[in-house]
């Protein structure tokens, strides 16, 4: 049985296939101001724990933390008496001190 080739345009070839740069698919690679205030005000909307919330959205915009630093932050990572946060970078990051916006109102976040 003799085998049956199928000739692709050339359009189809993943030879030619390129995608598209980051650049392309987006003008910014950032939040601006005004969509920050906007994720801060959708979460204050739901739940408890919003001050905490807000904190960590505007942080997390303002030090450009991955969802991966992020959620590796733990309590040991903050000094409340200098207002830092130690940040473990992925990607070859380098890890380093961040100091906070403003410091954290703990009276407001009931953590467990």
């Amino acid at each position: 049985m003799a085998a049956t080739v199928i000739d692709f345009p050339r359009s189809l070839k993943t030879d030619t296939y390129r995608r598209k740069t980051n650049k392309e698919l987006r003008p910014r690679e950032y939040l601006t101001p005004a969509e920050v205030d906007k994720m801060v005000l959708a979460a204050r909307t739901s739940g408890s724990r919003t001050a905490l919330r807000d904190s960590l959205i505007r942080e997390t915009a303002r030090h450009g933390l991955r969802a991966a630093e992020l959620v590796r932050l733990r309590w040991d990572h903050f000094n409340f008496t200098d207002d830092t946060v130690h940040v473990e970078r992925v990607k070859h990051g380098s890890s380093s001190t961040h100091y906070l916006e403003r410091p954290l109102d703990l009276s407001r976040c009931r953590v467990k």
